[in-house]
């Protein structure tokens, strides 16, 4: 599992397409799995936020910037992988 910069897989934000879910996979012991829309705020930083389900709507982006208060694994993971992003 990736801790340092060397280990990581770095993704240029320009594969992703602002308003557009993505899901993200993570497999080690267990399985994580999250959905998340890549974003730019009004000062034009990279933003993750939260992907939201509706039955009508499908998945689509939602407005809330991705809370990452709690200290669990999978969020030192999407922590570790919004850094990442935000470095393109």
């Amino acid at each position: 599992m990736p801790i340092i910069e060397e280990n990581c897989i770095k993704i240029n934000k320009s594969e992703f397409k602002e308003n557009l879910p993505y899901s993200i996979w993570l497999e080690t012991d267990q399985e994580y799995n999250q959905r998340i829309c890549v974003n730019q705020n009004s000062e034009g930083k990279t933003v993750l936020l939260d992907a939201k389900a509706d039955l009508e709507k499908g998945t689509y982006c939602g407005t809330n910037q991705y809370d990452y208060s709690s200290n669990s694994l999978w969020t030192k993971l999407k922590n570790l992988y919004y850094w990442l992003v935000s470095l393109f």
